[in-house]
């Protein structure tokens, strides 16, 4: 039996981060290099388009409401307005969508898809893409293309479907650039060679390195953007999730990973995720920190991290008070009615190191509902005598 489960695990392990293929479009002829005969698509391939930014001005022309029983629908217009922040066609057929969620401190989402040149509209590409709440065809009319100081501005129509919006794109980051909340760390590397300079180390790793150890995003607490070495470290590229509204990674909003030396890890979240998730009982807890605990052990050249008591977020849950039923997840009550904490029943975490630095490393994150790129900073282990795991404090509240 212990063999058959350690098989289960290696698959699943082999899947997630050795020849992940989440990200693959079903679409006709992959294999195909689109068209380039097309002067205006060619000065479209091989150049990040950064959208412009301006969240006062409507980019939707027209819009219909049949579509609208979607789960994703209430999440579309903030997706596609405030979140879109650019895309890149490469003469291969391949492409990427890049989001920039609004609510997520240094997070970038990278989707990745395919397009070809329109056989039935001029100046036009088809698009197939993954995106943070599902999937998504489009089609791109080029309207305009102006250039200036060695600045491009391309003007489009945007067809989604089910709505279509006039969009600009520009291929200088400047608007982005000219951030000063220091939320748009590395940003001109967010394009898809950076990945190329960052492949997973595949040297076998030692337990002794982590054990009674700490590892922190910088998006855990705000402290930590200070205790790195350069900012570009705070960044957080997300090259797969799944869903975005309905299954929201915790991830996106930061963590800590801490690994005993007895195997139990400890995975705590940020106060403000744990406010929400623990709302109902956390100020019966006193001093005692919830965390997720979990245990981990080294896999060839992975940290495995499994934990049966991380906190189910849902966006589609707290900011638009959809009912999700999710049968990934589970309640955990405790005595006062209708109170307690959703958690996954079981969540797998991989993490692959790139390279080591002077203050942490950086790491390739992956479960099945999502890939990162980010730096880890090493810190001390936490007081583990002053922390509850989520299913201890349930019941001690019971």
């Amino acid at each position: 039996m212990k063999k058959i489960y350690s098989l289960v695990i290696l698959v699943a392990t082999l899947l997630l981060s050795g020849c992940d293929q989440r990200n693959t479009i079903d679409v006709s002829d992959i294999n195909s290099v689109p068209d380039l005969s097309n002067p205006v698509v060619q000065k479209l391939t091989n150049t990040m388009w950064y959208k412009s930014a301006n969240i006062n001005y409507n980019n939707f022309i027209w819009n219909t409401v049949r579509f609208q029983a979607k789960t994703s629908a209430a999440m579309e217009g903030i997706l596609y307005t405030t979140a879109w922040v650019g895309m890149e066609l490469r003469r291969d057929g391949t492409s990427t969508l890049l989001f920039k969620p609004p609510f997520n401190k240094y997070s970038y989402v990278t989707c990745q898809g395919r397009w070809a040149v329109s056989t039935t509209d001029e100046n036009t590409v088809v698009l197939d893409s993954k995106t943070p709440v599902g999937y998504v065809n489009m089609k791109i009319k080029v309207r305009d293309i102006q250039a200036k100081d060695n600045v491009s501005t391309v003007a489009t129509y945007v067809d989604l479907g089910d709505k279509m919006m006039v969009v600009d794109f520009m291929n200088s980051s400047s608007y982005y650039d000219d951030d000063t909340n220091g939320e748009l760390p590395d940003f001109k590397n967010v394009v898809s060679s950076w990945f190329e300079t960052m492949p997973v180390s595949t040297a076998q790793l030692s337990a002794d390195e982590f054990s009674n150890t700490a590892w922190s995003m910088s998006s855990y607490k705000d402290e930590i953007k200070d205790l790195l070495e350069n900012p570009a470290q705070c960044a957080i590229r997300t090259t797969y999730v799944n869903d975005l509204l309905t299954k929201t990674p915790a991830l996106l909003f930061g963590a800590q990973f801490a690994f005993g030396a007895d195997g139990t890890a400890y995975i705590d979240v940020p106060s403000y995720i744990k406010a929400s998730a623990f709302f109902s009982f956390q100020e019966q807890l006193g001093e005692q920190q919830i965390v997720a605990r979990g245990k981990w052990r080294i896999y060839g050249n992975k940290i495995i991290v499994e934990t049966n008591e991380l906190p189910a977020i849902s966006m589609a849950e707290a900011m638009f008070s959809l009912k999700i039923q999710n049968p990934q997840t589970e309640f955990l009550p405790i005595k006062q009615e209708g109170q307690g904490v959703k958690v996954w029943k079981n969540y797998f975490y991989v993490i692959e190191v790139i390279k080591r630095t002077a203050k942490g490393m950086w790491v390739r994150i992956s479960s099945e509902q999502e890939t990162h790129y980010l730096f880890l900073l090493k810190q001390d282990m936490p007081d583990e005598t002053k922390t509850w795991g989520v299913r201890e404090a349930v019941k001690k509240l019971n």
